[in-house]
């Protein structure tokens, strides 16, 4: 039977589980996505109550066989990452994309380090009175990115892939899987030399 005590971790996600339990869906460095049977979470005196929040920074022990094991311990060393409106849908967005993307039971380290400095990017932004959607959107390009890097998908940003020319901060591009990033503002026909399924994989994004 395996036993890890005080992992750093992240909740990405929690389902119910039959009446009074729950699965946790957490990131963790060293072991990836982890799924995680909460014994009893829902019931009113669960030692667990109010600690497993998404953006919660915590430390969570498990133990137990196979690919779901039962969660043991959870200690939460700080405060909790403030999110409201775009900066949380945000939050849940980079959620999601770890969801389907991040691999279990491998270790992780670099996205967990990413993840946690975009939450707390998120969580600083969301509290300030003078809320840049600019910084918001870089917080989210960033993160897109190294997490493609981490998992094998080198993102070609360097030049431009019609004129191989260096891309330039103030210009607005469309990345094209397999290409590179093509200037918005380029003729209609350079766009349309696309397939359709290029046109549907586009990633809008500001270098």
């Amino acid at each position: 039977m395996q036993r890890i005590n005080l992992q750093p971790g992240y909740v990405l996600h929690q389902r119910p589980y039959r009446d009074s339990s729950v699965i946790i869906d957490v990131l963790t460095p060293e072991f990836g996505r982890m799924s995680l049977l909460g014994k009893g979470v829902k019931r009113a005196k669960s030692r667990f109550q109010g600690q497993l929040r998404a953006f919660q920074p915590m430390l969570v022990s498990w133990c137990g066989r196979g690919e779901l094991m039962t969660l043991t311990q959870v200690e939460i060393p700080g405060k909790h990452l403030q999110m409201d409106g775009s900066c949380l849908s945000s939050g849940f967005y980079l959620n999601e994309l770890l969801m389907r993307l991040a691999h279990k039971f491998e270790p992780q380290v670099e996205i967990f380090n990413d993840y946690d400095t975009a939450v707390r990017g998120l969580s600083a932004l969301s509290g300030s009175s003078g809320r840049n959607q600019q910084l918001l959107q870089a917080i989210l390009r960033i993160f897109e990115i190294k997490l493609l890097r981490n998992l094998g998908y080198e993102v070609l940003l360097d030049t431009e892939a019609e004129t191989n020319t260096a891309v330039q901060a103030e210009v607005e591009y469309q990345y094209h899987l397999d290409h590179g990033p093509v200037r918005i503002n380029n003729s209609a026909d350079n766009i349309n030399d696309h397939t359709a399924k290029d046109e549907c994989e586009l990633i809008l994004m500001r270098f």
